[in-house]
C-alpha cells in the first residue's frame, strides 16, 4: 500500500534557549522526522512569515543545524515551524526573539544624538538593567492628605456596601 502524498511523520524541534535575539545565531536540532527527507526551519509571528533554512534529515529522520535569526526581525512572540516540502507543519516551538544586541558599532553611533534630540533625553530612553528611582513625598501635610483621603475612601466603601434595610409593608388583616 502506498503512503499518502500529504502524511508526515511529526517531528520535535530542540533548541537550547527559547529566547533569542534577532542577528543571533541560532543551534537548532531535529529528531523523529522523515528519514532522508528535507524540512523547511521558519519563523512566524505578528510580522509575517520568515523563512530560515532548508535542512535535509539523516537516515535517522534527524538533523542539527545552525541558522542565522534575520537582524531585522522584530522583537516579540514567534512559533519556529518545521514545514515539510509540500508547506505542512511537521513541528514547532513557541520562542521569544528579542532586540538585537548592541555592537560596538552601534554603541558608538548611540553616543552621538540624532538631529533635535539632546543626549541626556537618548540616553533617558534607552532600556537598562538599573531599578528606576521614583521621588517620594516627603511633605508632612502631603502624607497626612493622602492618608486622610485613603480612609475617606475607605469609610465611602463601607456606606456602599451596607445593607440597607427597607420597611416591610403592613399586612393587611
Amino acid at each position: 500500500t502506498a503512503t499518502p502524498a500529504s502524511a508526515h511523520d511529526k517531528g520535535t524541534l530542540k533548541l537550547a534557549s527559547r529566547t533569542f535575539a534577532a542577528g543571533d545565531s541560532l543551534p537548532v536540532a531535529g529528531t523523529r522526522f522523515s528519514p532522508r527527507d528535507e524540512v523547511t526551519l521558519a519563523l512566524v509571528g505578528a510580522s509575517g512569515h520568515h523563512a530560515l533554512a532548508d535542512v535535509p534529515t539523516d537516515s535517522a529522520g534527524g538533523f542539527k543545524r545552525v541558522v542565522l535569526v534575520p537582524a531585522t526581525l522584530a522583537a516579540g512572540r514567534y512559533r519556529l515551524i518545521a514545514e515539510a516540502l509540500d508547506g505542512d507543519e511537521v513541528a514547532s516551538l513557541d520562542v521569544m526573539v528579542t532586540p538585537p544586541m548592541v555592537s560596538a558599532g552601534a554603541t558608538a553611533a548611540m553616543n552621538h544624538p540624532m538631529p533635535g534630540m539632546d543626549h541626556g533625553t537618548m540616553q533617558s530612553s534607552m532600556p537598562t538593567a538599573a531599578p528606576v528611582a521614583l521621588a517620594r513625598a516627603r511633605s508632612a501635610p502631603v502624607t497626612i492628605t493622602a492618608i486622610i483621603l485613603a480612609l475617606a475612601c475607605i469609610a465611602a466603601g463601607a456606606a456602599l456596601l451596607r445593607p440597607v434595610r427597607h420597611p416591610r409593608p403592613e399586612s393587611q388583616s
